[in-house]
């Protein structure tokens, strides 16, 4: 009995198309490690204990709820501002390991920088301009509160002003006994009066904001 060898060929095309493959997949293993990051939100998933993020191109664990990173501390509580925009930052000191995040929990005050660290950090943010009443804010920085109070704008500062004088009261209570008349008042007089307080008291208010 005559035995011919196996054809080389077959040989070759079945390791070529195994090259191929394994090349084709390396490829596609690739791919999908550089884009992830790319086309998933930046927060992944999360369970009852941990939710897993993005950070600096690595998936890292976070620890939810309040601080569990032991003697993480900040460097301040809270800080003050006037009514004109503002920014400011606090230092975080923690271990090596401890992994953190910060939110503001109001629109008027943004988290520019320093979103989320591994160990020490610095968070950054900013104040916007205060156009009414003075208010307070905060921003939560790995289960602590962070304190953020600004003044009343300088026109909400001249309306309390304002407020405070009352100058209808005033005229009122210093109306002269012969403009009582069937209980009434004497319109021209309690106008005149209550025109030129509100004159002398808009320029003593006016003031609070030069």
């Amino acid at each position: 009995m005559i035995h011919f060898p196996r054809s080389s060929r077959t040989k070759n095309t079945r390791k070529q198309s195994f090259v191929k493959v394994s090349a084709s997949a390396v490829i596609v293993i690739v791919l999908l490690f550089l884009l992830i990051p790319q086309i998933w939100p930046e927060k992944l998933w999360a369970d009852d204990l941990k939710e897993y993020i993005y950070m600096d191109g690595k998936l890292v664990a976070v620890e939810t709820g309040a601080d569990t990173c032991g003697s993480l501390s900040i460097s301040a509580t809270s800080k003050s501002f006037a009514a004109s925009a503002g920014t400011g930052s606090v230092g975080v000191t923690a271990v090596a390991d401890c992994t953190w995040t910060a939110s503001s929990n109001v629109s008027w005050v943004t988290v520019t920088s320093g979103a989320g660290g591994i160990g020490n950090g610095t968070m950054n943010y900013s104040v916007g301009v205060n156009n009414g009443d003075e208010r307070s804010g905060t921003i939560t920085i790995a289960g602590k509160t962070f304190y953020v109070y600004q003044a009343l704008s300088c026109y909400g500062r001249i309306q309390s002003c304002m407020d405070e004088i009352n100058c209808a009261a005033t005229c009122e209570a210093n109306m002269p006994p012969n403009c009582l008349s069937a209980g009434g008042i004497c319109m021209d007089w309690y106008n005149g009066c209550v025109a030129s307080c509100q004159a002398d008291a808009q320029y003593t208010c006016n003031s609070l904001c030069q």
